[in-house]
């Protein structure tokens, strides 16, 4: 059975903040926050929270740089 999926287009993005891993009641949680045309002066337009039982579950990797 294949899951359905989601994908949210947000436009005019000034900031996007990822913070640190941290425990919330026996489960890691990261948060990740997305500014608009307002700027970071503004409430963050769009938050998502992502939680799992380990914290390698929520890591974000980013490709490789090459100079």
């Amino acid at each position: 059975m294949k899951r359905p999926t989601e994908t949210i287009r947000v436009t005019d993005v000034s900031k996007i903040l990822v913070t640190e891993i941290v425990a919330d009641n026996g489960q890691q949680l990261r948060a990740i926050r997305v500014w608009g045309s307002a700027g970071a002066e503004g409430l963050p337009i769009l938050g998502l929270q992502a939680a799992a039982d380990t914290s390698d579950a929520i890591k974000i990797t980013t490709p490789e740089i090459k100079f």
